[in-house]
């Protein structure tokens, strides 16, 4: 399948990244406004590899009313081949331009089909957002962008248990597993 994905070139966001791993503080409106400007489709295979483009994923935490955090682990069965077995307690993936052909509202469409292609649930609030997530030490963070966010939910399942298990952790429990974690994970647990 040829997948046209949501990029920004590296150049365009070179002023918002302090280059260092992390989770970076920033207005939400500058990153919106940074996808509407600069925002553009380029095909998966050719970006995947090329450091030059960032590709934009909406990175949602999840929360239940105890305040647990959704934990998914990536099975071998998922397609980013470089994450499999990590814990992961961040929803979401690429956008496409079939989410529609404006990049910013391909982004926001993109992060509402990513959620409900992984899991089933109710939002309970406005996602809050908790800045950009960017990791040049690795070879799928060089090519990826993270807008990370949070949000309480109801949750009834996850809906695509052939790529995912899942559990709910506290904060406690996940810190004491940061070993097995992403780092786009361990990022998000450290700020919150």
């Amino acid at each position: 399948m040829h997948e046209e994905i949501l990029v920004v070139e590296d150049k365009s966001v070179k002023d918002l990244l302090v280059y260092e791993p992390g989770l970076i503080k920033i207005n939400h409106s500058l990153v919106l406004q940074l996808i509407s400007e600069h925002g553009f489709f380029k095909p998966r295979d050719i970006v995947e590899h090329d450091p030059a483009f960032k590709q934009i994923i909406p990175y949602i935490a999840m929360y239940n009313d105890s305040d647990e955090i959704l934990t998914l682990k990536r099975l071998e069965t998922q397609s980013e081949k470089r994450l499999h077995n990590k814990l992961s307690i961040g929803v979401g993936g690429h956008v496409n331009r079939q989410d529609s052909e404006s990049p910013l509202q391909a982004f926001k469409k993109g992060m509402e089909r990513e959620i409900a292609e992984e899991v089933n649930v109710s939002i309970k609030d406005e996602p809050e957002f908790l800045g950009l997530i960017y990791d040049q030490t690795t070879d799928v963070g060089q090519v990826h962008l993270g807008l990370a966010y949070k949000v309480k939910v109801d949750f009834y399942g996850i809906n695509e248990k052939d790529k995912f298990e899942y559990s709910w952790k506290t904060q406690k429990d996940l810190k004491k597993q940061r070993y097995l974690m992403e780092n786009w994970s361990i990022f998000i647990l450290d700020e919150i």
